[in-house]
């Protein structure tokens, strides 16, 4: 937007501001915006006019407002990515400050609605703030239950205390777009619904870049980079959250903590999470009920050893349906393989008799310790890695669980064969054991072919479910370590 496409609006100087980022304009701007809010609508704040991005500019303390359809807004030249600040409609907080840069409060018992940011920078001045609690733009907790319609656009947001945005309970259809929110502790704390955050860029948060406690949000096309977690969708509060085409980049911890229930994560890039090295997390973290997982790329980290733990894992008793997701697997996106369970988790990913590729490196370690013989549940045949450790002290004969087990197991219960009589499915086993592994038969499993597998070696085959009480297994083939 541009002063000379309006009829009419309020230029902040009208009303005494200096603009020059050492004068208090704190009474000029809440005075220029009682004006247009209660006339054309509008209210101007011009661009800085020195090369100092540092200086100049809007300087005011926090203010609490009440204003309704009201655009404030300004001019950006440079472009906030360029680095060039020179024509930047800059807003300031003083130092020292105890509050937010901006709080938009209800009036008269009714909330804020159609206020309408565009084109500024808001400056947190963080490093010369103490331990405060100061947001950029600040939606207090309604009572009232009436949408509030901010919309944030085309803003800077940066150096913050506390959040960037924060908009509490009861302050719905929240939009922030084409944004860059920057250097805070959240880029985006939203405790209300129907919201929206498209094309931003949101990076170096101390915290998450976005984070979630309400429902209805949807998260698009966003490049979220640098931060704890990229988004953290918060467990008992978050839900119905679309999270799509976003790129996910180099967070400390995950890129997505999906612990609110029925998110959908579809088309995203993920890449170089759990950057911290230390208990490392998973690029994908679910621990909320009904997650689903769809479409998305896992990279690798470049060569330079930034590997999540898993692509996607699942805390336990968790029910999510992964599947269709691009990945280089264990080693080359993540360390210990594409999805990772815990006890009594449930990994819906079948399409069909024989599809294999939902299942790819979804990996168990069974660790036998001094035993030579034994029997392997049937649960274990879930994964497609099945990773045998131990330090036996000969031979070891793994005889697998009974057919009409493995029949149950592997059935509709689990969700790993979406019709078990007739169907197949194929897992890697791989011996580190320190001796020669002989994969036998239960009763009413059939071994077709070479079922030895050398130490340091692996051995593919399938197992195909011929009836309740009958299976085949059959070598694929096998390698070295």
């Amino acid at each position: 937007m541009f002063q000379d496409q309006l009829d009419s609006y309020v230029d902040v100087r009208t009303y005494g501001a200096v603009l020059d980022g050492v004068t208090d304009d704190t009474d000029a701007f809440i005075a220029a915006g009682n004006a247009a809010n209660n006339g054309c609508g509008y209210l101007f704040i011009p661009p800085v006019t020195t090369n100092n991005a540092i200086d100049g500019g809007l300087l005011i303390s926090p203010v609490s407002v009440s204003w309704r359809r009201l655009t404030v807004f300004g001019i950006n030249h440079g472009g906030y990515n360029s680095g060039v600040y020179s024509r930047t409609s800059r807003i300031k907080l003083k130092n020292a400050s105890s509050g937010s840069l901006i709080t938009l409060i209800g009036d008269g018992g009714t909330s804020v609605q159609n206020v309408r940011f565009q084109g500024l920078m808001l400056d947190g001045n963080k490093a010369n703030q103490g331990a405060v609690t100061s947001h950029g733009i600040y939606l207090p907790t309604s009572t009232v239950g009436e949408d509030s319609f901010v919309e944030i656009d085309h803003c800077y947001i940066k150096d913050f205390v506390s959040d960037c945005v924060n908009s509490e309970f009861g302050r719905r259809a929240t939009k922030i777009v084409d944004c860059k929110l920057w250097n805070s502790k959240n880029g985006w704390n939203c405790a209300s619904s129907d919201g929206w955050l498209d094309k931003c860029d949101i990076g170096q948060m101390s915290e998450d870049g976005v984070q979630i406690k309400d429902w209805t949000v949807a998260i698009t096309g966003n490049n979220i980079f640098s931060c704890r977690n990229g988004i953290n969708l918060l467990f008992g509060q978050a839900a119905l959250t679309n999270v799509i085409g976003n790129k996910i980049d180099r967070h400390q911890l995950s890129g997505i903590r999906a612990y609110g229930k029925n998110a959908t994560i579809m088309g995203n890039v993920f890449h170089r999470n759990s950057e911290s090295g230390t208990n490392a997390a998973s690029h994908i973290q679910i621990g909320g009920e009904y997650v689903t997982v769809m479409g998305n790329t896992f990279k690798d980290g470049g060569g330079l050893g930034y590997l999540a733990a898993y692509d996607v894992s699942l805390d336990a008793n968790i029910t999510a349906t992964v599947m269709g997701n691009a990945t280089g697997g264990r080693g080359f996106s993540s360390t210990q393989g594409h999805i990772g369970r815990a006890s009594n988790s449930r990994c819906v990913v079948s399409v069909g008799e024989y599809d294999q590729t939902p299942r790819a490196y979804v990996q168990a370690t069974l660790d036998t310790a001094t035993t030579t013989a034994n029997t392997i549940a049937a649960s274990t045949f879930r994964n497609e890695i099945i990773r045998r450790t131990g330090t036996p002290a000969g031979p070891v004969t793994d005889t697998t669980d009974t057919a009409a087990n493995l029949v149950i197991d592997m059935g509709v219960p689990f969700s790993i064969l979406n019709n078990s009589i007739g169907s197949a499915i194929r897992f890697k086993y791989i011996n580190q054991t320190g001796q020669t592994i002989t994969l036998a038969g239960g009763t009413g499993v059939a071994v077709v072919g070479t079922a030895t597998v050398a130490n340091n070696a692996w051995r593919e085959f399938t197992l195909n479910i011929n009836s309740a009480t009958t299976c085949t297994l059959t070598n694929v083939g096998g390698g070295a370590l």
